[in-house]
């Protein structure tokens, strides 16, 4: 095994996920003497990186389209007739790296510019910095209740809605549901508009007891109901008594005639 191969591997292979793991594993079999390459199986590979011998394949492919791995084909030494690939890595120390076993990036003189250029870090940027959190969705409180400037809305916005019921309907339903949202508040004024509609076209439902075309509406029904009932006691007080037997009994009811 080559520290030095892995480090290099570790520090500066631009390859990511299952081709790094290969490239990993064909390093940890280099030898002291980096001409001589390694020959490690696909299979080992593959149970290196956990991943299928064709997934290995492609890794390989992708290595040497980078242009840190170079494969002989069957080259390599085994006592099976099957003989493996044998690998060289092609990976070197950039000009930004000290080459220490750490592989620590240090200053680049620029001679165009007669400057050093700082590697390893990102100049900062001139743009101001911006508050990034966002505002989480969450449940509607325990302890929720509409502001003051809401309330203010059932006599402007919502003047046929009872604060009371509607308050307590809104609440039991997204406690009940559990819905997440952002702005309550929002979600609140939403809720009551909706419910302002339904109050003008049925405004014997939806909680609006109080509005003036609610009033009329019972107004209504208890005058056809007054008006019924008088009705009928006319009819009742117009009507003939039933006819009497002999008896003094109602005709149909008297046991005597019957018998």
């Amino acid at each position: 095994m080559s520290v030095e191969a892995l480090s290099i591997v570790l520090n500066h292979s631009r390859a990511k996920g299952a081709s790094k793991l290969v490239l990993i594993g064909i390093a940890n079999h280099l030898g002291p003497d980096a001409d001589e390459g390694a020959w490690p199986s696909q299979a080992r590979l593959a149970g290196y990186a956990n991943i299928s011998d064709r997934a290995v394949r492609d890794a390989i492919s992708n290595l040497v389209s980078l242009g840190e791995l170079e494969v002989a084909q069957a080259a390599g030494q085994s006592q099976s007739q099957y003989k493996p690939n044998r690998y060289w890595l092609k990976l070197r120390c950039p000009d930004t790296c000290d080459r220490s076993l750490n592989h620590n990036r240090v200053e680049v003189f620029v001679r165009e510019s007669g400057t050093f250029e700082q590697t390893g870090w990102k100049p900062a940027s001139d743009k101001p910095l911006t508050n990034h959190k966002k505002t989480r969705d969450r449940q509607l409180p325990e302890d929720w209740n509409p502001t003051q400037e809401l309330l203010e809305m059932f006599k402007t916005k919502w003047p046929d809605l009872d604060p009371t019921y509607n308050i307590e309907q809104f609440k039991l339903y997204y406690w009940s549901k559990g819905t997440k949202h952002k702005d309550w508040s929002l979600t609140f004024q939403r809720w009551m508009n909706q419910e302002q509609q339904r109050a003008k076209a049925q405004p014997w439902k939806f909680g609006a007891v109080g509005s003036a075309s609610a009033q009329a509406k019972k107004e209504s029904e208890r005058k056809h109901s007054d008006d019924y009932l008088k009705q009928m006691a006319e009819l009742k007080a117009q009507a003939a008594p039933p006819p009497k037997c002999p008896h003094g009994n109602m005709l149909l009811l008297c046991k005597i005639c019957l018998d």
